[in-house]
């Protein structure tokens, strides 16, 4: 039996959660303030104000869906991103949202790049390889011996650090897509032995951003020692 299900999910937490590209590129990342304590309410009163306020909010997304379902055949973009249909129906519902034009998709780029920073920030193979700011050619396991020396002995204690050539190989796989969008190109060679892949990095002053300058600064802390 197959079953065949498509829900969105909430996940919450005080750190990053989403890390992993693959996953961050498909989430919509909020951060939420710290509610002050004078305007924390009991759960009764909260229940109260939301039933009250159910039939508007409840108004308000029928009145989106609605906008969205007549303009959805009229809207075309230009590239589509991840979670593609859910993009184009959000820009659908742009004028019964009170939205201008473009708004939508200005947004979600700019969460999707920060959904990316982060998951090259969560890296210490990314961290690594930014910190290389030079074209590589070769194998992982030469990679793996460049690499080295910018990454402290604390880190590479860790399980987030790769043990061997082929744990790295399949970090830079995932991390691919991510990396690319930062100027940073990783190609492997076809499959003659032995493999050989390709770093190439098109502006590295300028994609890296300044936490990820600080985590540089304490992945390589102890290159002079």
């Amino acid at each position: 039996m197959i079953f065949d299900a498509q829900r969105p999910v909430i996940l919450c937490g005080i750190s990053e959660l989403a890390t992993r590209g693959d996953l961050a590129d498909r989430a919509v990342a909020l951060a939420l303030p710290r509610i002050p304590d004078e305007k924390r309410m009991l759960e009764r009163d909260l229940d109260l104000a939301f039933t009250e306020a159910r039939p508007r909010i409840l108004g308000a997304l029928l009145g989106a869906v609605a906008g969205a379902l007549a303009g959805v055949d009229f809207v075309c973009l230009r590239s589509l991103p991840r979670m593609a249909d859910f993009a184009h129906w959000i820009v659908a519902a742009e004028p019964a949202l009170g939205w201008p034009d473009g708004a939508f998709m200005a947004a979600y780029a700019a969460n999707r790049e920060s959904a990316n920073e982060i998951t090259l920030e969560a890296s210490p193979v990314a961290i690594a390889l930014r910190t290389l700011k030079q074209d590589f050619t070769g194998t992982a396991t030469e990679l793996l011996a460049a690499l080295e020396p910018y990454v402290n002995e604390q880190v590479k204690r860790t399980r987030a650090w790769p043990s061997n050539p082929r744990s790295l190989a399949n970090a830079l796989r995932r991390l691919a897509p991510n990396l690319a969008r930062a100027e940073v190109e990783v190609t492997f060679s076809g499959r003659h032995y032995p493999r050989t892949l390709e770093v190439r990095i098109s502006s590295p002053s300028s994609s890296t951003s300044p936490k990820t300058q600080q985590n540089q600064a304490f992945f390589a802390g102890d290159r002079g020692r």
